[in-house]
């Protein structure tokens, strides 16, 4: 957990390179993502992303040590990753500092166009929520994860393969929703709720001290670390009851009692 600690203070990687179609011509206007890999990382709710330019390039910096898929997609064509020579998996592998260049992403043509609307539960539209696209479960059964941006008015479009879709909507100051459908033919409605948030502190049974950088989790949302005082700040959940867990050097442990959020 300590060590945990080092990578978040550590120096940030980046990647870089191009994004092609499949007959090598460099394609501009494409969005990158990096998607953070790893059940036990303590992961943003938004994947960092990026325009490639009129020659198709493309830099992602800011990036904490971690493994990730990077991927892409494009109007008119189907989502793409990048597909490390050196390894049999897609995910691609930063240490801290690390400057990765020469990235590339193909881009095969296809594919269709969703579209859909990102609201308050109230009903009133939310600007700029990150929509979250997975085919087929979230980075299984081949999926290709991509994300898009809704403007002003809660409204999105993205292109993706045809098939069965999963959109999952985040926004700041709300849990995230999911919604699944097929693509082409549903217009998705994703409406958020306001987020609830759980705070507490990690305490050795033993002492009584604080305990700093221990994982604490509620259901299947990514840990938090603890601060050095032993607090922590669970965000983004949704309303129903939570048991917090937590790990660490010291061992396992949980909440004395569920807590219920509206």
């Amino acid at each position: 957990d300590v060590y945990k600690r080092q990578l978040q203070d550590a120096p940030k990687a980046s990647i870089s390179g191009i994004v092609r179609t499949d007959g090598g011509r460099p394609l501009p206007g494409a969005r990158v993502c990096a998607f953070a890999m790893g059940g036990k990382s303590i992961r943003p709710r938004e994947a960092p992303c990026v325009g490639s330019t009129a020659d198709g390039r493309f830099r992602l910096e800011g990036l904490p040590a971690a493994r990730y898929d990077v991927t892409a997609s494009a109007a008119q064509h189907l989502p793409g990753r990048h597909e490390p020579e050196d390894t049999k998996s897609n995910q691609l592998r930063l240490v801290s500092g690390q400057q990765r260049t020469g990235v590339e992403i193909v881009l095969q043509p296809g594919g269709v166009q969703v579209f859909g609307i990102v609201r308050d539960i109230s009903g009133g539209e939310i600007a700029l929520a990150q929509v979250k696209y997975g085919q087929s479960g979230w980075f299984g059964g081949g999926s290709v994860p991509t994300t898009t941006i809704a403007d002003e008015e809660g409204a999105f479009s993205m292109w993706v393969a045809e098939g069965n879709v999963s959109l999952t909507a985040n926004a700041e100051g709300y849990a995230s929703e999911t919604q699944r459908g097929r693509a082409p033919g549903t217009h998705y409605k994703l409406f958020l709720t306001p987020e609830s948030v759980v705070v507490g502190r990690v305490l050795d049974v033993a002492t009584g001290e604080p305990v700093a950088g221990a994982r604490v989790s509620v259901g299947r949302e990514s840990p938090v670390l603890s601060a050095e005082d032993g607090s922590f700040r669970i965000e983004g959940l949704a309303p129903g009851v939570y048991k917090p867990t937590v790990e660490a050097d010291a061992g396992y442990g949980e909440a004395e009692t569920s807590v219920h959020l509206g």
